[in-house]
């Protein structure tokens, strides 16, 4: 067995062989040990750790040392989360719940559409009134999540570790529902 220099390296083969492990030599250990889970993982960190120990004496401290380049930990790349869905979102205990938020508004865009389209009864201006809806109603739905989890994310602290990475796509959403939900309902004003 070779004698490991660097203690980072155990480190960064135990954290590759939980997020990020490369499967050609996890199975080639699992072969080896004849499909032992615990014998092939102590195998792959051996294994893991002396590449790492090379890199890490070579001076490239980034990437992977595996030639496959499947393994490894990447520096700057955040890991990979579990999504959150909808219904997970909807379930959570709070009075400042942002899918709560966009309901309402969502189903009052939906009503002041409807009066649009009620109002209009040539087929034309209905047929706009639908595709109008397509937009104005998600649009409302999106700017009401957007204050309540921008207010949530002022106030929670916890709140604001678990859902940092969704800042800056929201903050995109958020700013083109504003100007749709704007234009609309300016033509909406206009046309009534």
């Amino acid at each position: 067995m070779t004698q490991i220099q660097h203690r980072e390296a155990w480190l960064l083969a135990s954290r590759e062989f939980d997020e990020n492990r490369s499967e050609s030599l996890w199975q080639r250990c699992l072969e080896q040990c004849h499909q032992d889970p615990n014998e092939a993982k102590a195998q792959y960190l051996n294994e893991a750790a002396v590449l790492y120990d090379q890199h890490l004496a070579q001076g490239r401290g980034e990437g992977t040392p595996h030639p496959d380049g499947s393994g490894g930990v990447h520096r700057g790349r955040p890991p990979k989360r579990a999504r959150i869905g909808l219904w997970a979102r909807l379930k959570e205990p709070s009075l400042l719940n942002p899918v709560i938020a966009a309901i309402p508004l969502g189903l009052l865009a939906l009503w002041i559409i409807l009066g649009y389209i009620f109002a209009q009864t040539r087929p034309p201006f209905v047929a706009w009134g639908v595709l109008l809806a397509l937009i104005y109603v998600p649009a409302a739905a999106i700017i009401g999540y957007t204050a309540l989890f921008t207010l949530r994310y002022r106030l929670s602290e916890s709140f604001r570790r678990q859902r940092a990475g969704e800042v800056e796509g929201l903050s995109l959403w958020a700013i083109v529902s504003v100007l749709l939900f704007g234009a609309i309902s300016m033509y909406l004003v206009w046309a009534l």
